[in-house]
């Protein structure tokens, strides 16, 4: 098991991980997700869905994505613009 002590979540996640954004992403009422399962969209190599933000739990394949959902990412930078455009629906 490892701990992370002091400094902030994002340089603990870079140090251990290499290189990766944490985006905090609304899900919109006209994303092509909304009412779906994670499990059952296409989220881009090098993303994962971590956090849903609202309820303050981690998500899991059976989440539903709800609209106005905030959800935290972790994702390599080039797959950042990817997973938002799909779970905002804004390209």
């Amino acid at each position: 098991m490892s701990a992370i002590t002091g400094g902030s979540l994002p340089d603990a996640v870079n140090e251990l991980t290499g290189i990766i954004d944490l985006l905090q992403i609304q899900v919109t009422e006209d994303a092509p997700v909304v009412e779906k399962a994670i499990r059952d969209i296409a989220v881009p190599d090098g993303c994962s869905i971590v956090v849903d933000m609202d309820e303050k739990m981690v998500v899991n394949p059976a989440t539903t994505l709800k609209p106005g959902m905030k959800l935290l990412v972790a994702t390599e930078p080039t797959a950042s613009r990817e997973i938002v455009e799909i779970l905002t629906g804004n390209q």
